[in-house]
């Protein structure tokens, strides 16, 4: 487009969702214009192996607190910031994809979770997440196989109580 090159994780939600246990992305549109917006990405341990920083003029990625790699941006009109984990890959796309990092993050644990945070004015406008199988089997607490069958249990009663019309008011 204009003599640029534009990368984009089209399909990729899907995909983590279908075929991924332990991809994650988040996306989404942003007011930098002040401030910046800051995804830390956590491991199973709590630890923060990765920081993806968009300022209204740069996006970086910090890994372990103290390996950045930045790339500039330019006036974009998307605003957007896309965070794609898989493994030891972290990928980001920023401004409709105008810009790109890649970075290894450590492998040594799996990744959990992210935490987001806007300061100095900054705003997230909407954002969206996807995770893969295991994740989100451990984000709601379905580490196990008994805990999985009691948690399908439960679904099959409310599913049987709300088409018998049966609600509890508790």
């Amino acid at each position: 487009m204009g003599g640029e090159l534009y990368q984009d994780v089209v399909g990729a939600p899907t995909a983590v969702r279908t075929f991924s246990d332990y991809a994650f992305i988040w996306s989404a549109q942003l007011d930098a214009q002040q401030g910046s917006v800051d995804v830390d990405v956590t491991d199973d341990s709590g630890q923060v192996i990765a920081t993806i920083s968009y300022t209204n003029d740069a996006v970086s990625v910090t890994r372990l607190g103290v390996d950045t790699r930045t790339a500039p941006l330019k006036d974009a009109d998307s605003d957007t910031l896309t965070v794609f984990l898989d493994g030891p890959v972290c990928e980001v796309f920023a401004d409709g994809g105008a810009v790109t990092l890649t970075s290894a993050i450590p492998a040594h644990s799996q990744i959990s979770d992210i935490d987001v945070r806007a300061t100095g004015g900054a705003k997230i406008i909407s954002s969206m997440q996807t995770a893969g199988r295991h994740l989100m089997r451990m984000q709601a607490g379905l580490t196990s196989p008994e805990d999985q069958e009691a948690y399908m249990a439960e679904a099959l009663i409310a599913d049987r109580d709300v088409a018998a019309g049966i609600f509890d008011e508790d």
